[in-house]
C-alpha cells in the first residue's frame, strides 16, 4: 500500500508506518521516531496534493515564496539555498519560473555579477497570502 493511495478521511492508526518493518523486541523509542516519520510523511504528502490541486503549484514553490516574504528587501539566492538547505541549482529552476510568472524579481547585484537578490513581486505577495490563507486551514 503506499500512501499516496489512502484516502484523506483514514485515521492513523490503520495505516502501516515504517515501524511496521520492525521486529516484535525492537526499542520502543525507534518504534516511535519511526512513526513519527511516517506521520510526517503523511502530512506532508497531503499539503503537496492541496497546493497541486487547489493552487497548481508545489511545496518547493510556496516555501520559497514564504521564505522570500520574510526579506522585503530581498535575499541573496546563495543565502536563500542555505536557509532552505537545498542547492543553488534548485533555487535557480524553481526561481526562474517564478521570475516567468511575475511572482518574483531577479536583480544581479552591481558588486558581485554572479549574485542575484530575490524578491516576491505584487503579484508574488498576493498568491502567497491566498496559498497561505488556504494552508493554514488545513
Amino acid at each position: 500500500m503506499r500512501i499516496n493511495d489512502l484516502p484523506t478521511h483514514t485515521a492513523l492508526s490503520e495505516i502501516p508506518g515504517l515501524e511496521s518493518r520492525l521486529s516484535p523486541g525492537s526499542c520502543d523509542h525507534l518504534r516511535t521516531w519511526l512513526r513519527f516519520l511516517s506521520c510526517g510523511r503523511l502530512i506532508e504528502n497531503e499539503i503537496r496534493s492541496r497546493l497541486r490541486r487547489e493552487f497548481n503549484t508545489t511545496l518547493p514553490r510556496y516555501d520559497l515564496m514564504a521564505h522570500l516574504e520574510k526579506y522585503p528587501k530581498g535575499i541573496k539566492m546563495s543565502d536563500l539555498s542555505r536557509l532552505l538547505m537545498v542547492t543553488n541549482g534548485n533555487i535557480t529552476g524553481i526561481t526562474s519560473q517564478l521570475v516567468k510568472e511575475g511572482l518574483v524579481q531577479r536583480t544581479l547585484l552591481p558588486q558581485d555579477r554572479r549574485s542575484s537578490l530575490l524578491k516576491l513581486t505584487a503579484k508574488g505577495r498576493t498568491q502567497l497570502a491566498q496559498i497561505s490563507a488556504a494552508y493554514n486551514q488545513w
